[in-house]
């Protein structure tokens, strides 16, 4: 690493409830090192919430382009989903051979726990407007319509994730989305991609 290089670690800051909250003293802290000639990022993440991971890939680039810093993205085990979302911050990602790389996607859903409430007698009574406004209620499994909207939004989340990435990497974004669809790449796979 460059002599003067600081390197917060991510390590599953993208499923912590606060992700962004937490890292962001620490990347202040990395991009305002006197005379840094990068800034190095130790990623070993899974991934987790999409806006927490797109809130730090944000702040990573605003601050790399106002203090005009190479960021040097490092995966360790893994960076994956939200984890590869951060990796693509870098603008030079580094991994081993058997890193597991990727895994650009989007998953979401509900706890239906309706028969667990039935067998032991819970009653759940809500008051509400709006034919989607139990959508993510634990109650009962989606409506047809629940679903539609559930499903229009992860696509909405999926494009801008593609997006980041393919941007990130400098490819185009129909070459990315071959590569995308939650698959994942050992490093020396995903080095071959472009990725």
């Amino acid at each position: 690493l460059p002599r003067y290089a600081w390197k917060p670690t991510i390590r599953n800051a993208a499923t912590d409830p606060t992700g962004y909250a937490t890292l962001a003293k620490t990347l202040d802290r990395a991009f305002a090192v006197r005379k840094a000639r990068a800034v190095a990022l130790v990623i070993n993440s899974p991934g987790g919430s999409p806006s927490q991971s797109h809130l730090i890939f944000r702040r990573i680039r605003q601050l790399a382009e106002e203090k005009n810093i190479p960021v040097l993205a490092f995966i360790e085990d893994v960076g994956a989903s939200g984890g590869y979302m951060l990796a693509c911050a870098g603008d030079e990602i580094i991994c081993d051979d058997y890193s597991i790389v990727g895994s650009i996607g989007v998953v979401g859903g509900k706890l239906a726990m309706k028969g667990v409430y039935d067998k032991h007698g819970i009653d759940t009574e809500s008051i509400s407007r709006g034919e989607n406004s139990g959508i993510f209620s634990t109650t009962d499994k989606f409506s047809e319509s629940e679903r539609k909207v559930v499903e229009r939004m992860m696509k909405v989340v999926y494009e801008q994730f593609t997006s980041k990435a393919a941007e990130g990497r400098k490819m185009k974004q129909e070459d990315l989305e071959k590569l995308a669809g939650a698959q994942v790449y050992t490093g020396r796979v995903a080095k071959r991609l472009g990725l």
